[in-house]
């Protein structure tokens, strides 16, 4: 999880650039870093959770994680969420990178930077 944080924040870093965003296909990859950030830190929860359940909370109550539908649902909900967004954006770049092969004379008219955000 933290070697994948340093990753992508150094992605998010490089992407986030102006030159670097003015090409299509980068912005799928700064996206593309931020949800794998979010996806990793709720990974990263849901463990921390898990852990201070089995070590601190063992005989108690307290565990929102898991005595909580409210809670719970909300967090599986994000980690569906940016699990999912992850793959679309991977789909998504390589549709493009599909029509930059196949399509390179009319790639510059179809696959532009704000067709990306949009996507």
């Amino acid at each position: 999880i933290a070697i994948g944080l340093v990753g992508n924040f150094f992605s998010f870093l490089v992407f986030s650039s102006k030159d670097m965003r003015s090409v299509s296909s980068n912005v799928y990859l700064l996206l593309l870093a931020c949800s794998d950030s979010f996806y990793l830190i709720s990974v990263l929860f849901a463990k921390i959770l898990s852990v201070l359940k089995c070590i601190y909370f063992t005989n108690s109550a307290i565990d929102p994680y898991n005595n909580s539908i409210v809670w719970c649902s909300i967090f599986q909900f994000i980690l569906d969420l940016c699990s999912n967004y992850s793959t679309s954006l991977i789909l998504a770049f390589t549709m493009e990178r599909f029509i930059a092969i196949y399509l390179p004379i009319r790639f510059k008219d179809l696959c532009t930077v704000r067709r990306a955000r949009l996507i």
